[in-house]
């Protein structure tokens, strides 16, 4: 029911666009662009992206974005993690299934606070949404949370981060 959440607004357009032309300020910004190998899309993971992201969040506020771990080599999806390492204090990966990713970004600590976690648990539509996509307690969430943000360093370490004027993850499938 988060569509008919009256603190929530859905935008549905260009995000880049939107972000770009709007002086709104946002607690979640949460986005699941087509995959960054598909024409175009390559731009909502670039280090560009991710300030005008940053410029748009409230402080505390975070970043979700889904990234597609199989469409891409390993040398490409630790650039797009660079990028996002690039442009935010606090940057954490969650892999929810073996082909893909949830980036988090913030410019504060995103440590899960499993107290917090089950008390929101109590709520049965919480609970019945998180156990409609397999998550059936906070730990089996939590246990999804595979890079802190020391970890994405390290893992990121040594990559470019992904630029708009040298989109490489765009032009993967064609060499």
């Amino acid at each position: 029911g988060v569509a008919r959440d009256p603190r929530v607004r859905t935008v549905i357009e260009d995000g880049r666009h939107f972000l770009a032309t709007t002086g709104e300020r946002f607690d979640v910004i949460s986005l699941e662009p087509p995959p960054p190998t598909a024409e175009g899309a390559a731009t909502l993971y670039t280090r560009e992206f991710y300030v005008l992201a940053r410029k748009r969040l409230r402080p505390g506020g975070i970043l979700a974005q889904w990234i597609p771990l199989d469409q891409q080599t390993g040398d490409l999806n630790r650039a797009l993690l660079a990028s996002a390492l690039a442009e935010f204090a606090e940057v954490e990966v969650y892999i929810p299934s073996r082909v893909e990713a949830v980036v988090l970004a913030s410019d504060r600590a995103l440590t899960p606070d499993l107290a917090r976690w089950r008390a929101r648990w109590e709520n049965p539509r919480v609970a019945e949404n998180l156990a409609d996509v397999g998550f059936t307690t906070p730990e089996s969430l939590a246990a999804t949370r595979v890079l802190d943000t020391r970890g994405s360093r390290r893992w990121a370490a040594g990559a470019a981060p992904m630029v708009d004027d040298l989109p490489a993850v765009e032009y993967y499938r064609s060499r």
